[in-house]
């Protein structure tokens, strides 16, 4: 897995967040950088994402450039900031 990191990157706890003009972000363990779990937004990322509280906030509004990573068919692009709960017991959802 290829990591671009356009949005950088933000550590919580045991997880590393990352993502990129993909619109796909990634949550890589600390310890080995093996992957927790991905998800994908309607958007490029190229703002750091933020932690607050139990939220990651995700700002999508870049261009859309699909990869290996991304959903396919890919989203229909849309900027949209996206606040994903941490700690769940499953992928992660957006909250609305």
């Amino acid at each position: 897995m290829q990591v671009d990191e356009a949005a950088g990157t933000t550590v919580v706890g045991d997880l590393v967040f990352t993502g990129g003009l993909d619109g796909v972000v990634h949550a890589l363990n600390v310890q080995d950088g093996s992957a927790a779990w991905k998800w994908q937004a309607s958007a490029g990322l190229n703002a750091p994402l933020a932690a607050v509280g139990d939220y990651l906030c995700v700002g999508a509004g870049g261009p859309l450039l699909p990869s290996a990573d991304a959903a396919s068919p890919a989203p229909t692009a849309a900027t949209a900031l996206v606040a994903i709960r941490l700690g769940a017991a499953r992928s992660p959802t957006p909250a609305t």
